[in-house]
């Protein structure tokens, strides 16, 4: 009887074990899996987000699609999209980076973070007015940003071309006034946004600024980006994609800068050199697809600026 009871003691025990030993495992096996799974991942500088599902179905920025992970951990999603060549398939390439805000997913050169989180982690990464951001190339410094209803038009004399509003060209401005009698006004649902920004040239023996080739912005207001369009003149309400056809900017400078005369009417023309090692101030405004509840309230801008492989970085700055 002892014996018996001895047998049903250690079967008990063996059973408890291997109960154990499998509850680790679904636990470490439902942890892997929820790593990617069950998480709406969302990209840092707008809305656009990623899916994963236990069945390697996904949705890739609104797209239907598959994904698998390699041992070496690198995903991969495929989808079919339409174009004028019929539906094509394409493929992209993503890896697990584990930061100092958790886990992110860097996908086609975009990080994407737990949208439950990323008001945090923009707030967390964000830069303040005046701080300089760099990629290999060109640095940047967001001096202001400001969004209006309208902005101080450029006056300059008929005969010299010398500005004669330099104090209020392109900066926000509720009224004309006796030097700037002309006002750059937002159609409704849209406002303007007036910036001012140092960028430098690092190592390069020279580059331009012209349209996006270099340098992209764009806004996140109430979690929603909007892009930062250019005034092209013409009355579109939406601007374009041709930025700083209007704008003030410095000599180049390599110990200080003070804004010139200089004032390039048409882009497409006219770009900004700057040689290496040299920075320039620059000031001009756009137009966004939005009119804020108020124009004092806070805002993201988004800077992307690209680096030596020719591809955009991203950077955050908090305003207001």
């Amino acid at each position: 009887m002892k014996k018996n009871k001895r047998i049903v003691a250690m079967l008990i025990m063996m059973l408890v074990f291997v109960l154990s030993a499998c509850g680790e495992n679904n636990e470490g096996s439902q942890k892997a899996k929820n790593e990617l799974v069950g998480i709406v991942w969302q990209n840092l500088f707008d809305e656009k987000t990623i899916t994963f599902n236990d069945d390697k179905t996904c949705t890739y920025l609104g797209i239907e699609g598959t994904w698998t992970e390699a041992e070496s951990g690198e995903i991969s999603v495929k989808y079919i999209s339409k174009n004028f060549l019929g539906e094509v398939q394409y493929e992209v390439i993503g890896k697990k980076i584990d930061t100092e805000y958790g886990l992110s997913i860097e996908v086609d050169e975009k990080n994407f973070y737990d949208a439950n989180k990323i008001d945090e982690i923009r707030l967390a990464m964000s830069k303040p007015l005046g701080e300089t951001v760099s990629t290999d190339i060109a640095s940047f410094t967001l001096d202001d940003a400001q969004l209006a209803m309208s902005v101080g038009s450029l006056w300059t004399t008929s005969t010299t071309g010398e500005i004669i509003n330099p104090n209020e060209a392109f900066l926000p401005l509720a009224e004309k006034t006796k030097d700037t009698p002309g006002l750059l006004i937002a159609a409704k649902g849209r406002s303007m946004v007036s910036m001012t920004f140092t960028l430098k040239n690092n190592d390069r023996g020279s580059i331009e600024l012209a349209n996006d080739e270099l340098i992209k912005f764009s806004i996140i207001y109430n979690g929603n980006s909007y892009s930062v369009n250019g005034y092209n003149g013409n009355g579109d309400k939406d601007g374009s994609a041709m930025h700083f056809r209007y704008c003030l900017y410095s000599e180049q400078n390599y110990t200080g800068n003070s804004y010139s005369i200089m004032y390039p009417r048409d882009w497409s023309e006219r770009k900004i050199p700057f040689a290496e090692g040299a920075f320039r101030t620059i000031r001009t405004f756009g137009i966004v697809g939005f009119e804020p509840n108020d124009y004092n309230d806070e805002f993201y801008y988004v800077v992307q600026l690209k680096n030596s492989k020719d591809i955009f970085e991203g950077f955050l700055f908090k305003v207001n």
